[in-house]
């Protein structure tokens, strides 16, 4: 399961158990946002209340350095090598490993995983900003940059 403040360091989560296995989780920035979830499977609650404020905070930071700061807080540090954010070039930035590099082209509206294959960095994972990004999307970049 993913950490919560990790992901969204600015909120705070509450769960309670408000009845035999049916748990309320809360999640409340500091403007008052809430995301907000009753369910009776622990795991998927989370999860979507997690995907509830992560939509929110995106929507509150309509930037490509929210994005950037969440990859630089989940990929542990010692395996990026080199990692790169550019107001001026459309708020577009990379993270690289040795053999992986996750990239948002801010021009192109592109948030892709590139693979180091034959020489030549080769387009894994894409997806358009012009659709929207759910966090489950993050999860699944993650797991192409491991």
């Amino acid at each position: 399961m993913v950490d919560f403040k990790q992901i969204l360091p600015n909120w705070t989560l509450e769960i309670n158990e408000i009845s035999n296995n049916v748990y309320q989780f809360v999640a409340k920035n500091s403007l008052g946002n809430k995301s907000e979830i009753t369910e009776s499977d622990y795991h998927y609650g989370y999860k979507k209340c997690l995907e509830g404020a992560f939509d929110i905070e995106l929507q509150l930071n309509n930037d490509n350095k929210f994005l950037y700061d969440i990859f630089l807080r989940l990929i542990d540090i010692n395996t990026i090598k080199e990692h790169r954010y550019d107001h001026f070039a459309f708020g577009s930035w990379y993270i690289q490993s040795d053999q992986t590099m996750i990239v948002l082209d801010g021009r192109d509206y592109e948030l892709r995983v590139d693979k180091f294959k034959n020489n030549d960095w080769i387009s894994i994972y894409s997806i358009s900003f012009r659709s929207k990004i759910k966090f489950e999307n993050i999860l699944t970049i993650l797991d192409e940059y491991k």
